[in-house]
């Protein structure tokens, strides 16, 4: 049976902000209150954070870096990145704590709304704690009047499956691409990979309202993609394409199977501007797209902005991840080829959920449940292998630094792109 597919489209109006901090604090450790690793942090402005160990990934990550042109892979223990990584469910907090002989360095987000990052060359409070900075997370104003979806068809036949039940939990799989946009403010692979674990466990923490099945995606691989290797990238001047890159993205994807084999689900994280030619005209202000109902499939990949550093982009991650999952926007029609979507007919765009662009209140965490009946109804017919997860790294290999880190970002541009004395390699 043939499946259609939707490519759907997130249009947003990125509002420009000086990246000026909100308030300066001296961040304190009280307390560890239990072996799970618990902590109360006093901010230093009087509130206090309460944090819980986390995890986001497998037991073992693949990156994928470049090193004068050629592709090296490897595998590390995912403990070693992410064995810092707290949260907090309820106000959505998703960072890395560290404690030093200085006290301890926070980075990430406090909040759904601030980020929170160590200034070192501060002065230390007069008890020694290193200041940090706290800075509001970048808005995005959603444009719903902009928003459309084309119909795609797959060449191929697709079994599908029937189930009955449905597991306690699922845990898609998914590969992150950072592209050189969205990476290129990061000194090294290492705190590139510290942003994506922290970042991907803030969509985590959007599924929390997911129920029958609780729905738990982490990440299991990591591309950095450098000046000159990314060629899924479709540019129309200063903009990136987002249909066109989609789409090559795909076949960038097929071309290295074994490379991606077991992976659920790939997401280019890009820090480019996106425009949509879907209707036929130049729409500026795309914050994603994702082919509904592709995960598990050659259609699994998806793209999504985010201004590298600054977690501006975690609900259009959990956005596009939704539609691999099956589901359409808050008030739209049903899928046709899902066997059992009823659509969101009866869940108002204007409630303001994930799945529509009109974020508002605390529904803007939170799926709707319709969007949440559609993932079922889609996870009843996907083949069981993407059921049971079958991605299996590596064993991991000690290394202390990754391709690329070896050389400044300048350099490393200036080496691969052969332009020594251009400043494009400046930015």
């Amino acid at each position: 049976m043939s499946l259609a597919l939707l490519h759907v489209v997130t249009l947003v109006q990125l509002n420009k902000f000086p990246d000026v901090p909100e308030a300066v604090v001296h961040p304190v450790l009280l307390e560890a209150r239990s072996m799970e690793g618990q902590k109360v942090v006093e901010l230093g402005d009087g509130s206090t954070l309460l944090l819980n160990k986390t995890s986001v990934s497998s037991d073992t990550l693949t990156v994928h870096s470049f090193e004068k042109s050629k592709r090296i892979i490897q595998t590390i223990r995912s403990q070693d990145i992410e064995g810092t990584l707290y949260e907090n469910k309820h106000n959505l907090a998703s960072l890395h704590l560290q404690e030093t002989a200085h006290g301890i360095l926070m980075e990430g987000l406090i909040n759904h709304s601030y980020r929170i990052v160590p200034c070192l060359e501060s002065e230390r409070s007069i008890k020694g704690q290193t200041a940090h900075k706290i800075y509001r997370v970048k808005t995005q104003k959603p444009t719903f009047h902009d928003a459309s979806s084309a119909q795609e068809f797959l060449p191929e036949e697709m079994e599908l499956e029937a189930r009955a039940e449905l597991p306690d939990e699922f845990r898609p799989d998914v590969f992150v691409i950072c592209d050189y946009e969205h990476s290129k403010g990061f000194k090294t692979t290492t705190d590139l990979l510290k942003y994506v674990l922290a970042f991907f466990n803030g969509v985590k923490l959007r599924y929390e309202s997911v129920r029958s099945p609780r729905i738990r995606p982490r990440v299991v691989g990591l591309e950095r993609a450098t000046w000159g290797h990314e060629p899924y990238v479709k540019m129309y001047g200063q903009d990136m394409i987002a249909e066109d890159t989609l789409n090559s993205l795909l076949l960038y994807v097929e071309g290295r199977l074994a490379e991606f084999k077991g992976v659920d689900a790939i997401l280019l994280l890009t820090g480019r501007s996106m425009i949509s030619v879907s209707t036929g005209q130049i729409r500026k202000g795309v914050a994603g797209l994702a082919f509904t109902g592709g995960l598990c499939s050659r259609r699994r990949v998806a793209e999504s902005f985010d201004a590298g550093m600054g977690y501006s982009g975690i609900i259009h991650a959990a956005h596009e991840l939704a539609h691999l999952l099956g589901s359409s926007h808050d008030q739209a029609p049903p899928v046709s080829w899902i066997p059992g979507n009823q659509g969101a007919y009866h869940c108002a765009w204007s409630a303001g959920h994930i799945m529509s662009y009109d974020y508002k209140d605390e529904n803007q965490f939170s799926f709707s449940h319709c969007s949440q009946e559609q993932f079922r109804a889609f996870l009843r017919i996907v083949p069981e292998s993407c059921i049971k997860s079958s991605w299996a790294g590596k064993a991991p290999k000690r290394s202390s630094k990754y391709p690329g880190d070896r050389l400044s970002r300048k350099e490393f541009c200036r080496r691969e792109s052969g332009l020594r004395q251009s400043k494009l390699c400046e930015t």
